[in-house]
């Protein structure tokens, strides 16, 4: 009961920290997704993570300029197990970028020395953790931040740079209570590795 108090506290911290957007565009005219960059999703549709309204977000990581790689949890139809999916560009935004719905999504983009490590983080979490080793979804139980399977939407972006960058990239948590939400993911980045802000995308 304690260990999960404790992680109820610390996904209440971490979904704290999203982000104020400016610059809103479009996904098709305004902006030209590339590997590697990190889509956040905010609002009334981003609740891959069981938030009412959103609160706890969702995230994807894109793997070319027209899809990207995401854990929805049970959304749209998935099932728990293997639940990583490559969905369409048009796809995503066409769920998660809608101002009649109130939601929207930030584009983050790694610095651009560090282009080419998004674009191999982002082929590997295609090819060693989607292709190979698909994992279940599940955010509980605590404890299992740097275990491949079970994961979730952030976990499994921020597991992409741990394993092939190690504390280059991303920083290492101590405590095994220790949750990666979508709206705190940029704040595990290292300062050379930190993603910056790029876009907000508003309309499919």
């Amino acid at each position: 009961m304690k260990k999960q108090l404790l992680f109820g506290l610390a996904i209440v911290l971490t979904i704290l920290t999203g982000t104020v957007s400016a610059h809103a565009t479009s996904a098709t005219k305004g902006y030209k997704m590339q590997a590697g960059d990190l889509l956040v999703a905010h609002g009334a549709n981003a609740n891959s993570l069981g938030g009412v309204g959103g609160m706890f977000g969702h995230v994807a990581i894109a793997t070319t300029a027209n899809y990207v790689i995401e854990m929805p949890g049970e959304n749209y139809g998935y099932s728990l197990k293997q639940n990583a999916h490559v969905t369409p560009k048009k796809t995503l935004f066409a769920r998660h970028a809608s101002p009649v719905a109130g939601s929207w999504v930030d584009v983050y983009r790694l610095p651009k020395a560090k282009q080419k490590a998004a674009k191999q983080a982002a082929l590997y979490a295609y090819r060693d953790m989607y292709k190979k080793n698909n994992p279940n979804y599940a955010i509980l139980p605590a404890g299992t931040l740097y275990q491949s399977n079970p994961s979730y939407c952030s976990k499994f972006i921020y597991l992409a740079f741990y394993n092939l960058f190690g504390t280059r990239a991303v920083k290492q948590f101590n405590t095994a209570l220790h949750f990666v939400s979508p709206y705190g993911l940029n704040s595990t980045f290292t300062t050379a590795y930190k993603p910056q802000f790029l876009s907000k995308i508003t309309a499919v």
